[in-house]
């Protein structure tokens, strides 16, 4: 289960938190930024139990978009 407080942000950008919760059948999470302007304060969860994973978005000038996915083994789950 993934779960993101915030969705947009203003031209300053920001930070974010994503509450990401793993359970024994999930195996390794992989956690991927769209784009380079969105960073994540970890790409890979191995632990099982909730995790506070933070995000960092830059600045910009003009309205844009991207996404976070993870993926748990080989199949995707956002």
């Amino acid at each position: 289960r993934i779960q993101a407080a915030q969705r947009s942000f203003a031209s300053q950008g920001g930070a974010g938190v994503i509450e990401l919760t793993k359970t024994p059948s999930c195996g390794l999470i992989t956690l991927r930024a769209s784009t380079s302007w969105l960073t994540l304060s970890r790409t890979q969860v191995t632990q099982n139990g909730t995790f506070s994973i933070a995000f960092q978005v830059a600045p910009a000038a003009a309205g844009r978009s991207a996404t976070i996915s993870a993926t748990a083994g080989t199949q995707a789950l956002a």
